[in-house]
């Protein structure tokens, strides 16, 4: 089984029949199945992963996919994190690490500080 994807514009028709010329010979049993408006293979399997599913398993069990889940679905290419939020949260973990080791630093010279202090405080007594 083939799963192919299609999207209104793109060059893909060319694509699938390459495939269903050069490479669908090779394949005994196989069979190639285009599906309209989705990307690539996330797109296919997680976008209706129950229709995935059902496609895959009657394809093994039957010989023939089960396609009726896949409905056309309009293409979404708006990003989930954009360039410049993607920037924001590199900087600010930058600037976090760079004053937790500042800090850690302060604090290690601070403790150091206390302790000659105390070792002086404590020879003070001896030497009077």
């Amino acid at each position: 089984m083939k799963l192919n994807s299609h999207i209104i514009g793109s060059p893909g028709a060319q694509f699938f029949a390459v495939a269903r010329d050069e490479l669908m010979p090779y394949l005994k049993n196989g069979k190639q199945y285009i599906l309209s408006e989705y990307g690539h293979g996330g797109d296919i399997i997680y976008r209706n992963y129950d229709a995935y599913v059902k496609a895959t398993t009657s394809y093994y069990s039957k010989g023939e996919a089960d396609m009726s889940g896949y409905k056309s679905q309009v293409v979404d290419f708006t990003p989930q994190r954009s360039y410049p939020q993607l920037a924001k949260i590199a900087i600010g973990s930058l600037v976090g690490v760079i004053l937790l080791i500042t800090g850690i630093v302060f604090l290690a010279r601070h403790l150091i500080r206390q302790r000659r202090k105390k070792k002086l405080l404590k020879l003070i007594p001896a030497v009077l």
